[in-house]
């Protein structure tokens, strides 16, 4: 079982927008680059069982695109919802815990991403072909090396795909 993530950044490494947008993140439409094998997010998504998400991406209304899966939201405040699990405490311990059983992709969020890199064993990045200037980062600060080895390159209409497993594994 493996903790995943993936996320689209643009060349300078942000991840959004100052506003919270992602409208930017497309390609250039040159296929001269292309590889053979192409990025198949239907196919990724097969193999989760568990969507773990940050409370920005809930509050907007991101849970709902896997009504099929079993979603978890790291947040602090109390929120009332049947449809999801809200996480607040031991966050990495649970999370290690349910990887024991289940698949878990971890989707957006630059905190979420930096909080928990030091447990997740995989990370596909779509680097898009764009400099934003500012924005919100893909890894907020932290002390914590996670050394990588490269697994896989794809690439798409101008996006580059680098999908990276945590080095030793």
């Amino acid at each position: 079982m493996k903790i995943k993530c993936t996320l689209a950044m643009s060349l300078d490494g942000y991840i959004a927008d100052e506003q919270g947008g992602y409208d930017w993140i497309m390609g250039d439409g040159n296929k001269v680059n292309d590889t053979e094998k192409k990025w198949d997010f239907e196919s990724f998504m097969y193999d989760v069982d568990v969507v773990v998400m940050g409370r920005n991406c809930y509050d907007l209304n991101m849970h709902k695109e896997f009504l099929h899966k079993e979603v978890v939201v790291i947040t602090s405040r109390q929120i009332e919802d049947d449809t999801v699990t809200f996480l607040n405490e031991d966050i990495l311990s649970k999370l290690l815990e349910i990887k024991k059983t289940k698949k878990i992709y971890i989707f957006g969020g630059g905190i979420l991403v930096s909080q928990l890199r030091e447990i997740i064993d995989e990370y596909a990045i779509g680097i898009i072909p764009i400099i934003l200037g500012k924005g919100i980062p893909l890894f907020h600060p932290d002390e914590n090396r996670v050394k990588l080895n490269l697994k896989e390159i794809i690439c798409e209409d101008g996006i580059i795909v680098l999908t990276y497993i945590k080095k030793g594994e």
